[in-house]
This record gives C-alpha cells, sequence and structure tokens, in this order.
C-alpha cells in the first residue's frame, strides 16, 4: 500500500526485516537467508520423460495465468525443451487456463483446435483433472488416448483414474527445512540450503500400461535376517505425510508393535495361524492421529497388503491360505476406520462449512448492532479453532484490482479482537496506526493489547473491486482454502455492515431534514411563530385529539384571537424596515408571552392570530385578554426609548370545545375577524378624533 508517498510492496517490505533474524522463502533478496523453490528441474524432467521416453511429438501446454511467475516458469521449460528436441509450437498447441481449474471451454478449444495432440502439460493439477474430465466427456481415456501431466502433486493427484503423473516439491520438506535454517539463523550458523529442487512424479497417467515398481518389502523380507525396524521404517515412509518430528516417531512406536507381529508369522517353529496378526485395538491405536491428517488411511491400506503380500510368498501352501484370511481381517479393519473417519471427517467439513457461512448470516441478523454483529463474527472464528485475532476497517474502502499496490489510510478502526479466546467488541471507532502496527509486528514489539504468539495470517477484506479492512487470524489449523474462504466471508460480512450504517446514517438525515423542512414550511422566518399553515395544523390536531376522547378539555371555553399590529406602515416608512421587523419581532414576543404557550402565529405583513383556553376567574366571553395585551405593549413602551409606540387591534370568539367543533371552526374564525375589523375601525376613529 502508499504510505506517505512511499509505495510498500514486498521488496519495500523486506528492507524492514532485519537481515540477520530473517528467512525469505520462494523468493531471494540480496543480503537476506533465502530458501528458493526450484520448479524447472522436476518439469525438464516430465518433459524429457514424454518426448524421449514415449516419443510423443505433439505435445500441448494449458499454462496458468499470465501474471503467476510460477506459470511463466513452468510454460518456460515446455518451450525450452520443445525447442531443444527440435519440435515446433504453434498457436494451437499453447492456451492458458486458472488455476482452479474452472475452464473446460479453454480445453474444449484446444483439443479442437488441435486433434492431434498426444499428450497435455498442465501448470497444476486442477488444470490436469480438469483435462481428465473434458477429456473423458469426449469418449476419451485420459493416459491411453491423451497423455496428461500436472504440477504440485496434490493429494488427489494419486487418487485419479489413471493416477496423475506430476511433478512435486514436497510441503513437508519446505516446512522442515525452513524451520531448519531457522533454527541456524537463530544460533548464527551460516545456512546450508538455498535450492529445494522439484521432481518428477511417474505415475500412469503418462501412458504407460503397468508402471513396475520394485516391491520394498519383498526386498526387505528376503534378506538373510529381517530388519523389522526397517520394514517399520518402510510401512512408515508410505504411509505418513507432512508430519512433525514428534508426530512420525510416536506414529512409528505404534506401527512397530503391529509390524513385530509378522516375526512370529516367519517363524517357523511358532504357530503364528493361531492368532491373528492385526488386532482391532491395534487400529485404534495407530489411526487416531488420522483425525489430525497425518496418517493417509488408504495409504495404510496399500502399503500394509503389499506386506501381506510379500510375506505370503515366504510361506508355504497351508499357511498362505490362512494369510488369506488375515488379508481379509486386514481390510475389513482399515475399510471400517476409513468408513469411520470419513464420516467423522465429513461431518467436520459440513460443520466447519456451516461455521463459514454464518459469519455473513450473523452480520445480516445483527447489522442494527455493529458492535454485536463483529461479536457474533468473530464468535464464528473462534468456533474454529482460532484463539487470537483481530478485525480492522477502513475508514473508506480501498478500490482494489488486484495489483501490487493500492493507497490506504494510515490509520484503521479496530472493530472486534480476541485474545486467548475472550471476544471483545468496541462501540467506538478505536483508531490506530496501521503502517506503525505493521513494523511493530515485523519488530515482534506489538501495540498494547497485542499478545506475541506464534505467528499471523493476514488477508485483506474484499468485495469486487474494493478492500473494506483487514483480519489478522493467529495460530490455527485451518487449510489455506478456509482461511481464503473466511477472509471473503468477513469481507461480505463486513460490507453488509457498513451499508447498513450507512442507511440508517441516510435515514436519520433524511428524517433530521424531513423535520426541518416541516418546520420551515409551518414556521414564520422572521418572528419564529406559527404561519397559518402551522397553526391551523397544530389546532387541527389538537381539537381533534380532544373530542376523539373523554379529556378534560371537552366542554371547556377557549377563544380564537385575530390581532393586527397597528401603524406599521407608518413605520416602515418613517424609521425603515429594521424597525418594522424589530416591531414585529417584538409584538410576537408579547403575544407569545401573553398566551402563555397557547398557539400563536404570524399570518404575515402585520396580522397575528392566537387560541387558548379561558380562565374561568376572568370570565369566558375573552375580553380579558384584550386589556392584557395592552398592558404588555403599554409597558414596553414606557421602557423602549423608541420613537414610536406599538398598539394592536384584537378580534375574538368565544366558543365551548364540543365534538363538532372542527366543523364549526370556520364560522368562529369568521366572526372573530370581522370583530378584529370593527375594533380596528373604532380605534382609528377614535385617534382621528383625538
Amino acid at each position: 500500500y502508499i504510505h506517505n508517498e512511499t509505495v510498500w510492496n514486498a521488496d519495500a517490505l523486506a528492507h524492514l526485516l532485519d537481515p540477520n533474524r530473517t528467512l525469505i522463502l520462494e523468493d531471494e533478496y540480496e543480503g537476506y537467508h533465502t530458501l528458493i523453490k526450484d520448479n524447472k528441474p522436476g518439469m525438464h524432467e516430465l518433459m524429457r520423460h514424454l518426448i524421449e521416453k514415449h516419443g510423443y511429438k505433439n505435445i500441448a501446454c494449458v499454462s496458468g495465468p499470465e501474471t503467476s511467475y510460477g506459470a511463466r516458469e513452468r510454460e518456460g521449460v515446455y518451450f525450452e525443451e520443445m525447442e531443444k528436441h527440435g519440435l515446433s509450437v504453434t498457436d494451437a498447441m499453447f492456451t492458458r487456463g486458472v488455476y482452479s481449474g474452472m475452464c473446460d471451454d479453454v480445453i474444449e478449444s484446444l483439443l479442437d483446435g488441435y486433434p492431434e495432440v498426444e499428450a497435455i502439460v498442465c501448470a497444476n493439477d486442477h488444470l490436469a483433472l480438469e483435462t481428465y474430465r473434458v477429456l473423458k466427456q469426449r469418449g476419451l481415456t485420459p493416459g491411453t488416448d491423451v497423455a496428461v501431466t500436472g504440477f504440485d502433486d496434490d493429494p488427489a493427484a494419486m487418487y485419479a483414474t489413471p493416477p496423475l503423473s506430476t511433478v512435486r516439491i514436497s510441503s513437508y520438506d519446505l516446512g522442515y527445512t525452513a524451520g531448519y535454517e531457522a533454527v541456524r539463523i537463530c544460533e548464527g550458523k551460516p545456512r546450508e540450503i538455498e535450492v529445494l529442487s522439484s521432481r518428477f512424479i511417474h505415475r500412469a497417467s503418462c501412458g504407460e500400461k503397468n508402471i513396475v515398481t520394485g516391491n520394498a518389502y519383498a526386498e526387505l523380507l528376503n534378506r538373510q535376517s529381517v530388519d523389522w525396524d526397517a520394514v517399520t521404517e518402510q510401512l512408515l515412509e508410505d504411509t505418513i505425510a507432512a508430519a512433525s518430528r514428534d508426530v512420525r516417531d510416536e506414529c512409528r512406536r505404534r506401527i512397530k508393535r503391529m509390524v513385530d507381529k509378522f516375526s512370529v508369522v516367519l517363524d517357523k517353529n511358532a504357530l503364528g495361524e493361531n492368532r491373528q496378526i492385526v488386532e482391532a485395538k491395534d487400529f485404534v491405536d495407530i489411526f487416531r492421529d488420522d483425525t489430525e491428517g497425518y496418517l493417509s488411511l488408504e495409504k495404510f491400506q496399500n502399503a500394509g497388503l503389499s506386506l501381506l503380500d510379500s510375506v505370503e510368498v515366504l510361506l508355504p501352501q497351508g499357511r498362505q491360505e490362512w494369510l488369506l484370511k488375515e488379508k481379509v481381517h486386514f481390510q475389513r479393519l482399515v475399510s471400517n476406520n476409513i468408513h469411520d473417519q470419513y464420516t467423522k471427517r465429513e461431518w467436520d467439513a459440513d460443520m466447519r462449512q456451516w461455521t463459514v457461512t454464518q459469519i455473513v448470516s450473523d452480520a445480516m441478523m445483527y447489522s442494527d448492532d455493529p458492535q454485536a454483529a463483529f461479536a457474533k463474527i468473530m464468535t464464528a472464528i473462534k468456533n474454529l479453532g482460532v484463539s487470537d485475532a483481530f478485525l480492522f476497517e477502513f475508514p473508506e474502502p480501498v478500490e482494489f484490482f488486484n495489483k501490487n499496490t493500492f493507497a490506504m489510510s494510515d490509520r484503521v478502526y479496530l472493530r472486534v479482537q480476541m485474545k486467548a479466546g475472550e471476544i471483545r467488541a468496541f462501540a467506538d471507532n478505536r483508531t490506530v496506526d496501521f503502517h506503525q502496527m505493521g513494523s511493530r509486528f515485523l519488530d515482534g514489539a506489538y501495540e498494547d493489547g497485542f499478545a506475541a504468539t506464534e505467528g499471523y495470517s493476514i488477508g485483506g477484506l474484499l468485495t469486487g473491486t474494493e478492500m473494506h479492512g483487514v483480519m489478522i487470524l493467529g495460530p490455527n489449523r485451518m487449510q489455506p482454502l478456509e482461511i481464503i474462504r473466511v477472509f471473503y466471508q468477513v469481507g461480505f460480512a463486513l460490507n453488509h455492515i457498513q451499508m447498513i450504517q450507512q442507511e440508517r446514517e441516510l435515514i436519520t438525515l433524511l428524517n433530521r431534514n424531513n423535520l426541518k423542512l416541516s418546520q420551515e414550511s409551518e414556521h414564520d422566518a422572521l418572528t419564529g411563530l406559527y404561519n397559518r399553515r402551522g397553526f391551523m395544523n397544530s389546532l387541527d390536531r389538537h381539537l381533534s385529539d380532544v373530542t376523539g376522547s373523554s379529556r378534560v378539555e371537552l366542554g371547556r371555553i377557549a377563544a380564537l384571537y385575530f390581532m393586527d399590529l397597528d401603524g406599521l406602515k407608518q413605520i416602515n416608512d418613517t424609521f425603515g424596515h429594521e424597525e418594522g421587523d424589530f416591531a414585529i419581532k417584538t409584538t410576537a414576543e408579547i403575544l407569545e408571552k401573553a398566551f402563555d404557550g397557547y398557539l400563536v402565529a404570524r399570518l404575515g405583513g402585520d396580522e397575528y392570530l392566537g387560541f387558548r383556553y379561558l380562565r374561568g376567574a376572568d370570565g369566558n366571553d375573552g375580553s380579558w385578554m384584550i386589556g392584557r395585551i395592552d398592558e404588555m405593549m403599554q409597558a414596553f413602551n414606557k421602557s423602549s426609548g423608541k420613537p414610536y409606540e406599538l398598539a394592536i387591534s384584537i378580534g375574538y370568539q368565544s366558543f365551548p370545545v364540543e365534538s363538532d367543533i372542527l366543523h364549526n371552526l370556520p364560522q368562529i374564525m369568521e366572526k372573530a375577524d370581522a370583530m378584529l375589523y370593527e375594533n380596528k375601525r373604532r380605534r382609528k376613529e377614535k385617534k382621528s378624533k383625538a
């Protein structure tokens, strides 16, 4: 990302790291300890096998995306070997797919444009297995009609039909070697291994009818003195994958107990046929590690049967028949365990998938309360086996187009954190400096509230072309694809929460603006009193409430007042409109005070309108309000110091608030207005006589 106009990409980030305490995998930086995977040796071996062993000349290539360094590296070997062997490559022989393998249209086009193809070299195993599917749909048999190869040695490659030839750099070897080199760095020792070479894994998809592989068990058992430790080691190597040294040692100990029983079978003086070699309890012990993903039951079955086959050859005819029953027993035990473990894994996978999808569901359900929604998101993460995690939101979404760089604010919001399984969601916009935080993570000096743990997985929270935030997951046993799914689900959940919050803010703003517009439409801008519309709406609501209920106001006496400010034109003409506005506002203030919180309006110009209930002590005809207003006007005139006096003409009409008052209101207002003009006429006559 861009920080202070500096582009932070992989190259720039590498220079934040201490060369003496850093091991970089799969890339090379001068002055740093690096461990490089060399994909080319295995790819060269694969191509030479197809061309030299099988004599294929029409070899096509399905490469990966052009933006992928690995794809360009693998296709480069393809072109190099084709040229080296004098084989031309036309446009019809080369195409690109996607690593997910979801590109059957690409493979269809290749087969249509190059029908004479003998072999298809694919940039990874997913592409190769997709090629299998397209070939079978066309009635062609992979490995027989068209040879197919892959790359990466995905677990599915071994169990494909036919088993897929591929290229492998063992993930276990990479991890083990990286750990070994990291320890040497900590001990201050020089690096020993810089490059891990790939190797060609030869299986049936190249076109062989049968691949002859030496039976290692037969070789071990035919030695003059059987080394049962070596047999155990061979069975372990054929069975277990990607396990730590401790796990391998534990599995070796358990398998050794079973292998030791084979010595009884080969002992001519022992009655091996009177007992079973492998008992159910042995499998309970051995297979308990299978749930950790280290032990392959299918591989164990194949290796065990190979061992039993080798033992069978060494037995006399009578005991061979007994051993046949033992093999059936062995297969039944393994199959039962395979079924049980498969069922459990299927259930666990379904539950984990359900947990991942719940991230968005919970965010939608609790989106009205972002704090609760973020807590629910983190609870789902916890249920996936993560105990430390942090979710950060950008102040504004960042445009992201799969480029190497993107611009974002250094300040981000920490929305929710989980430490040692304890979840804490924040209601406020708690900000952190993302650049500083990243540097501290790399240095091992964490921000307050962050705990140093074994490691973190960091991913962007994306929807479409926008990145909404970043999530950090602590140590976990999730598979990489599951982690990616989690990041995407959290990205969609965060986007939904943002949209709901934006919608709520817009609704609040709209309501506020509507209220403001409503107030402006019902109030006089100069005085702040109701205008005619506001007065009539308010009076209508009040009288509707009274007549529609049994409130005590029903039957009380009220009065409507029409009022005119006398002499406003003369004030404007003589003293200016500013003084005229002052007179209007002062009159409004006096009337508001005189009506004691009841309704008062300025109808425009010098006209006012009022409504109030009458007090019994002052009579029910409403005339006492005229005297009250006159007194307040005189009090103002005495103290104002203005070169003019304020006076007001008033007309009113008293009435009981009955159930039909809304129907009679227009006549009441008409009478009050008529009285106003009569009083105004009298005041003018009186003034002219004076």
